[in-house]
């Protein structure tokens, strides 16, 4: 026992009105460009594409050495007005690629390079992507300066992947028999994919996940509980720690975790909790313990915003009372203190705006959860215990309580209570997480045991 009570972490978790997210102008001109898409390099080196509302043909690049705080902007030239890019992904402030697509089913579409700044862009040419109407370039990423990949919708039967060992100088199809035969009229998405280390995923129409372990060279695919990953009745993404650990949510406010990439998926929750505005989209913070950032709408008033959970998707912290209040497009971390939004800003305007991540309490990072529990502000004893806990504090408003895989086992809604009881003897002898939520927005989460 002494072991486990050397073991137990306590934390408190401040949800304190803030300038998380702070508007930022990659494109001199936010009416003519609005951003598209984002590629983090480093700390430092941030690009964004941009197209124009008006004309799609007219695109432009943008590129911060700063971390956001100063922008160059100019022309992606693919030389071909048709063709519209879908992603982009920078090696360096020189370096960047971008894939394209053909807007008027003749045109090739396929991958650029600029190694001068974006001053020139050349296209690489042995990634085909050449079949009008079915070749459809979704997305590029670089695992390092030298292997990469670029992935597409099926064509002639297979989805259209290619891989490159040299930098893009040369890029190989992958075979028909390492990838899994596609269901019928499946494609992907551009935006549907996530790469960790040597691991990449992206979703489909179908539900299912597609996933490699060695660069996308050898892949299987995995249904999800969702039947499509983007359609007018249900949608959901996806974000994953590592090669095995991740997050699936739905549009219905559901969500799944996976302990192995992604073959399987156990039901977390289906809150209703009026904090859960994670329906939209999820994204994983590189570089923590288990911070999760995700938007959306709450379930109980239709509000618009985002939240956060540290401790894996178990629960969850609201952003609604930050100054702006954005609801997220995009958004993309290298870590907890370097982030970038393309969103809009609620009860302000609703144009597409770029933000850089400011949070000055570092949320994402659990800088408020290092310190003690604060007995000042709520009490949970005994623990260990065998049957009951008493919390006391001056204003409850809520007390909820989960396993470490998430699965909400008590979830009860109180007005400004003093002191409550909760009753976990059936619960199994474990560890297990509280959170207190206080009626000034303050929530406190403590690890007990049950013995």
């Amino acid at each position: 026992m002494k072991n486990l009570y050397l073991f137990l972490v306590c934390f408190i978790s401040l949800n304190l009105s803030a300038q998380f997210w702070t508007e930022v102008a990659p494109f001199s001109n936010n009416a003519s460009f609005v951003p598209k898409q984002i590629s983090i390099v480093d700390d430092n080196v941030v690009w964004v594409n941009g197209a124009s509302p008006l004309a799609n043909s007219a695109q432009k690049w943008s590129r911060s050495l700063d971390s956001g705080l100063t922008w160059e902007e100019g022309t992606i030239d693919l030389g071909n007005a048709a063709l519209q890019v879908s992603s982009i992904h920078a090696l360096s402030s020189e370096k960047a690629y971008v894939s394209a697509f053909s807007t008027d089913g003749i045109t090739s579409g396929g991958v650029w390079v600029t190694t001068d700044g974006g001053a020139t862009w050349t296209q690489q040419t042995s990634a085909l992507f050449n079949t009008p109407l079915e070749s459809f370039p979704n997305f590029i990423h670089f695992f390092d300066n030298e292997n990469g990949i670029v992935a597409g919708d099926p064509e002639n039967g297979y989805f259209e992947l290619y891989t490159t060992t040299d930098g893009g100088q040369n890029w190989s199809r992958v075979p028909s028999q390492n990838i899994p035969a596609i269901n019928a009229e499946e494609y992907g998405y551009s935006i549907k994919f996530e790469v960790r280390d040597n691991s990449v995923w992206f979703g489909t129409n179908k539900g299912r996940l597609f996933k490699s372990d060695d660069k996308g060279l050898n892949w299987v695919a995995h249904q999800t509980p969702l039947p499509d990953f983007s359609s007018g009745t249900i949608a959901g993404d996806f974000a994953f720690k590592n090669s095995n650990d991740g997050l699936l949510i739905s549009s219905t406010w559901s969500i799944w975790k996976t302990t192995d990439g992604g073959a399987n998926w156990t039901l977390m929750t289906n809150s209703a909790n009026d904090q859960s505005c994670f329906n939209f989209d999820i994204e994983r913070v590189p570089g923590t313990t288990d911070a999760y950032f995700a938007w959306g709408e709450k379930v109980a008033n239709g509000e618009r915003s985002s939240t956060y959970s540290l401790n894996g998707g178990a629960f969850w912290d609201d952003l609604s009372n930050n100054i702006p209040n954005v609801l997220p497009i995009q958004v993309k971390f290298k870590s907890s203190t370097i982030g970038f939004c393309i969103g809009n800003e609620l009860l302000n305007s609703l144009a597409t705006k770029f933000y850089k991540l400011t949070d000055p309490l570092n949320v994402l990072g659990g800088t408020l959860s290092n310190v003690a529990f604060n007995n000042k502000l709520a009490t949970v004893f005994p623990n260990p215990t065998q049957d009951f806990l008493r919390i006391s504090s001056n204003a409850i408003q809520e007390v909820a309580v989960a396993d470490l895989d998430g699965k909400l086992l008590f979830d009860k809604q109180y007005s400004n209570l003093k002191e409550t009881i909760v009753d976990i003897s059936n619960f199994t002898s474990g560890i297990y997480i509280v959170k207190i939520t206080l009626q000034d927005g303050i929530s406190i989460s403590e690890k007990i045991i049950k013995y």
